[in-house]
């Protein structure tokens, strides 16, 4: 035969099946044109040289490899309902004398033509759309639109490269689906359905103890280093939980709706009870695929979309001034020496006065800090490494002199020898000492107090317990622990256990640029300055929060963008799923519906009992994708505390608006999907 033949049958073939090669050409174009807008994004230069554009890029750039993966998976996932489908047609054909090798010619040129039509139209989509999100994204860190347009060949050339690759892997599992399949698997494959399996009782009751687990392991991580390590360990956990109880209890549930008389012999839901029975293994997969999406989907968008809201505060909150500096030092009376009568505080009032400005709202804060695990009884381990520590005992202490308290808080308080008021930002205090190991310190706590204003280095300390010490006699009492030397954990050098550094921080009415120039003469006069032999700063450091919140715009910016894109893949993976799931099954319920017509069933009845089918299971993936994301939200909660983000109540908004607009969208799928069922089961002529 002329390879015209074959191409022609290929061309048929998607004409005929225009319901399902339809959307799963729209889905292979949106992929495409996904791919290209990111990949456009990621090596953008008008970004690129922006203020945060560089932040931006390097997120973005993350997105390119993992919407390519996913696209790999959706596209594989997506094509097993379609050649389902097909393999009757291509039994026909071999009946009729075509062999096995000319029917995997037929399906290379669908694979050909599939793969044209949605480089070619993924290509355009995305070249027309991309300075589209360029200049949202621009917007949305601040920048200058650049109306320059441009076409990034690379971006389609890896495209066209990447994704050719998933349609040949997609067109050798074909081949290998024909090859192995004899004529009458192949005519009798749209017929062929699964036995009701028994219910399983010791595997439901496994899937519950799994998702228990993870459920109690995402509720009760208190630290968010700790929320990090097992966040994906739980987060497997739920979606193999998720597999088995959907398969595994949707057969109970049936079960159960079996046994009971008054509910099963309906017309409405005889027949929808008996069609979930039929496949029950397939239906209870497709149905956890779904609710695991809409998850992905609702941690990804509530958690993205309140990192980009809270930025303001979080950059506010992590640079309590316009302009802050912090010097380190080896003791600590070389700092209180330095900080009594060093010239430092004196030149950058010059500096600011020489900028037409001054300092105002000045915060002057001294810092001496120890980390290492403590255990229940108040006993400090500073910089444990001679055995694994749990990261839910890892500390944070803040020494503070009653003095500094008494003048930040306007209290009067008094200690004795020995004695400490102490307070902590995330845990209860419930001993009556403090003490250090290694250097033999021990405090009595004298009582608790509440925190001052202003707290030095708070992002890291969201992270770690943060317990802070209020003590008398401070430099005598810190001699010791100033003195001793801890090993860094890569056991590179020695370090001195307590750190200790003094924050200066100021605010002016400059304009942004004009504060980074200011920021910039104040690091050159600190630079010079501490570079001294007789100055005793180790270190320093200084930022301005103009110059910080670019890369705060831009950092989360690019999370928030690929947040959306990502949910925006997911969504039409769920809603694709949800497609074919209805489009399979009304195909295979077509039958039966026919048959029980014939023995007295109403167009009315049918609706009835398709109306009760789709209630019964439609809703479930929502219902458990809710549930998931309620116990994730301590959890996330925690890894959003490691971005600086402490607002809970602006997730617990966020993360209800997304749950809310998810299920609307899935209400309206719901509608359009069960109406495409209805069409199918009823006969040509009904209404």
């Amino acid at each position: 035969m002329k390879i015209g033949f074959y191409a022609r049958l290929a061309r048929d073939g998607i004409k005929k099946n225009k319901k399902l090669y339809l959307p799963y050409l729209i889905t292979s174009a949106l992929m495409i044109a996904i791919f290209y807008i990111i990949f456009y994004l990621s090596t953008c230069a008008s970004l690129k040289y922006m203020r945060g554009g560089a932040s931006l890029q390097m997120i973005i750039t993350l997105g390119v490899f993992v919407i390519g993966v996913f696209s790999a998976l959706f596209l594989f996932y997506t094509n097993s309902f379609l050649i389902k489908r097909r393999k009757k047609e291509f039994g026909l054909y071999n009946i009729l004398g075509m062999d096995k090798h000319g029917i995997s010619k037929v399906l290379f040129w669908e694979s050909i033509y599939v793969y044209a039509l949605s480089m070619l139209v993924g290509s355009a989509g995305g070249i027309m759309l991309s300075k589209l999100f360029e200049a949202g994204l621009t917007h949305m860190i601040a920048g200058v639109v650049d109306y320059d347009f441009s076409i990034n060949f690379s971006g389609i050339f890896i495209a066209a490269i990447a994704f050719g690759c998933f349609y040949l892997l997609i067109f050798l599992n074909a081949v290998r689906q024909v090859r192995f399949s004899n004529v009458i698997d192949l005519v009798k494959s749209t017929n062929v359905g699964e036995k009701a399996p028994k219910a399983n009782w010791v595997l439901g009751i496994v899937g519950l103890g799994i998702l228990g687990y993870a459920y109690y392991l995402a509720v009760s991580i208190a630290n968010p280093i700790s929320a990090l390590l097992y966040f994906f360990v739980a987060a497997i956990m739920v979606i193999v939980a998720t597999y088995i109880l959907l398969i595994a209890g949707s057969v109970v549930f049936c079960k159960l709706l079996q046994k009971n008389k008054n509910y099963y012999y309906q017309k409405s839901h005889f027949v929808s009870v008996s069609s979930m029975m039929y496949r029950m293994k397939r239906n209870g997969a497709g149905l956890a695929s779904i609710c695991i999406l809409l998850t992905m989907i609702l941690v990804t968008i509530s958690s993205t979309t309140c990192l980009y809201i809270g930025t303001e505060s979080n950059l506010k909150e992590s640079y309590p001034r316009q302009i802050v500096f912090e010097t380190y030092f080896n003791s600590i009376d070389e700092m209180y020496s330095y900080i009594d009568d060093n010239p430092i505080v004196g030149e950058v009032e010059k500096i600011c006065k020489a900028n037409g400005t001054e300092c105002k709202n000045i915060m002057s804060a001294v810092s001496c800090v120890a980390s290492g695990s403590i255990d229940s009884k108040g006993v400090v381990k500073i910089f444990p490494t001679q055995e694994n520590e749990s990261f839910d005992r890892l500390i944070y202490v803040t020494f503070m002199s009653l003095d500094e308290y008494n003048k930040s808080s306007g209290k009067t308080l008094e200690l004795n020898e020995g004695e400490a008021y102490i307070w902590s930002e995330k845990s209860k205090v419930d001993f009556s000492e403090i003490s250090f190991l290694e250097t033999g310190d021990c405090f009595k706590i004298k009582g608790a107090v509440d925190p001052i204003e202003e707290k030095n280095q708070k992002a890291l300390k969201y992270m770690l317990d943060d317990v802070t010490l209020v003590i008398d006699n401070f430099s005598e009492s810190l001699k010791v622990m100033e003195k001793t030397k801890a090993i860094n954990p890569n056991n590179d050098y020695e370090m001195s256990a307590l750190q200790m550094s003094w924050k200066f921080g100021f605010d002016t009415d400059l304009n942004p640029d004009e504060e980074i120039g200011l920021k910039n003469q104040v690091y050159n006069y600190l630079h010079e300055e501490c570079s001294k032999e007789e100055c005793p700063v180790e270190r320093f450091t200084i930022d301005a929060i103009e110059e910080e919140r670019q890369d705060f715009y831009g950092t989360f910016a690019g999370f928030f963008f690929l947040g959306l894109m990502l949910s925006f893949v997911f969504l039409i993976a769920a809603v694709l799923i949800i497609y074919y799931k209805q489009i399979t099954e009304g195909y295979e319920d077509q039958p039966r519906f026919v048959i029980m017509q014939k023995v007295g069933m109403t167009k009315k009845d049918i609706k009835k009992s398709i109306n009760s089918q789709m209630l019964t299971v439609f809703y479930l993936p929502l219902a458990f994708a809710a549930l998931h994301m309620a116990f994730a939200f301590p959890m996330v909660s925690k890894l959003l505390m490691m971005f600086g983000l402490t607002d809970i109540m602006l997730f617990a908004i966020t993360t209800a608006a997304t749950t809310l607009v998810i299920a609307l969208i899935y209400a309206v799928v719901y509608k359009i999907t069960s109406s495409i069922y209805y069409n199918l089961v009823s006969s040509v002529n009904m209404d």
